[in-house]
């Protein structure tokens, strides 16, 4: 087998969490004191980034202090709320299925929260299928980024890079895995475009998960 370990980004990837995410934001917009509503198309090009990161791109204007008020209004009312609006892409839950059945170490690497994922992905019935799942606030001293996330499955679990997969659909996603040394796919179907990036060295492109499957096998 060519990969018997991948790691998964979540939004974007497993999990289409854009709608829930965009109402939550403008109910945070609402009750400041910004007349302002983001859009889902603007929205888009930004997922996987963190969410104060997202604000301070969209809204340039806002101070980091402004931006930090907004974020707790947002996290209040999506992990109350807005979680509920993400839905599973097609096939991913028999993806992650056979997968596991083929012996294959699952994992993911995640910008959102860890108390928000774990709800999602027991909302889903996906949580057993992963060894570990890795957000930035696993650490409460700091959060920790993508490449770090990255090398600390890779380490504790002692996985070979050159066997190890890593798939998402954004440009970080991309810059972790090569920061990392594994291989990356990019799951052309969620909210990143890759296209001027195409020519990454070491990387495949897939439209749905279960091209994996041909991946793998390789």
């Amino acid at each position: 087998m060519r990969f018997p370990n991948i790691i998964f980004d979540l939004d974007g990837t497993l999990v289409d969490s854009i709608d829930g995410i965009c109402f939550s934001l403008n109910h945070a917009l609402s009750i400041s004191n910004l007349n302002m509503r983001i859009s889902i198309s603007e929205l888009s090009p930004l997922m996987g980034e963190p969410i104060l990161k997202i604000l301070l791109k969209l809204i340039p204007e806002i101070t980091e202090e402004q931006a930090a008020g907004i974020l707790v209004s947002f996290r209040e009312h999506y992990n109350r709320i807005g979680w509920k609006k993400s839905q599973l892409y097609p096939q991913v839950y028999e993806q992650l299925t056979l997968l596991k059945r083929k012996g294959v170490l699952l994992f993911i690497a995640t910008n959102k929260p860890s108390a928000i994922t774990v709800t999602l992905l027991a909302h889903f019935g996906i949580r057993n299928m992963f060894e570990a799942v890795l957000c930035p606030d696993i650490h409460d001293e700091k959060l920790i980024s993508k490449s770090q996330m990255l090398y600390l499955i890779v380490d504790r679990f002692s996985l070979n890079k050159s066997q190890t997969l890593m798939v998402g659909d954004a440009i970080t996603d991309c810059h972790a895995a090569r920061d990392c040394g594994i291989i990356f796919a990019y799951a052309s179907y969620g909210y990143g475009d890759l296209s001027d990036h195409a020519n990454f060295e070491n990387s495949y492109k897939i439209e749905h998960l279960g091209e994996l499957q041909k991946i793998i096998e390789d």
